[in-house]
């Protein structure tokens, strides 16, 4: 099912059924293919589902799909007219392991494994804190995402004053006063 796929238009009209079955066909691509090329596994594994439903429900690439550092992109791009240079993955002269614009009209901006608050003002023309407080505006909440933005612009975002302490996790599961 995947060879017929060449952007996001073609999943929309899916029933339940044949979206299960893509969906089920993709996660065999990704462990076959990061099996050879190495990289990101389960947390590509994980939003399989998500981001079949986000592209069945959204009009891409005129509605933006943000990846945080663009570890779970993998199904994102199998789905973007990819697939034939999946196998290519994170290889000289393939595509890239996270979501690139010179790569494709999909991806909104580069999101890697360095900090990247300057690509998002680029590519949305305001700030991660911006997002952060129409987040909280919303109810959603608020998340630190390590490598969006620092620790000390989250906290301004989020109304932290000087003398509270936001509690936080290292990646190793330590709570941690610093990060």
């Amino acid at each position: 099912m995947l060879e017929q796929i060449h952007s996001p238009e073609d999943i929309r009209q899916l029933s339940k059924e044949e979206s299960k079955a893509l969906c089920d066909e993709i996660r065999q691509t990704i462990i076959q293919t990061v099996s050879h090329t190495g990289g990101h596994l389960a947390s590509n594994l994980g939003v399989v589902e998500l981001t079949v439903a986000l592209h069945q429900v959204l009009h891409c690439p005129q509605d933006s799909i943000v990846w945080d550092v663009g570890h779970q992109c993998y199904t994102h791009r199998l789905l973007t007219g990819r697939y034939d240079r999946f196998s290519t993955l994170r290889q000289a002269g393939g595509i890239s392991g996270f979501p690139d614009p010179k790569e494709s009209p999909y991806d909104t901006f580069i999101a890697g494994k360095m900090k990247k608050q300057k690509h998002a003002e680029e590519a949305f023309g305001f700030t991660f804190e911006r997002i952060v407080l129409f987040a909280t505006d919303l109810g959603i909440g608020t998340t630190w995402i390590a490598g969006t933005m620092d620790r000390k612009g989250f906290e301004k975002a989020i109304g932290l004053k000087e003398d509270e302490v936001m509690p936080c996790i290292s990646p190793l599961g330590y709570p941690a006063e610093r990060m």
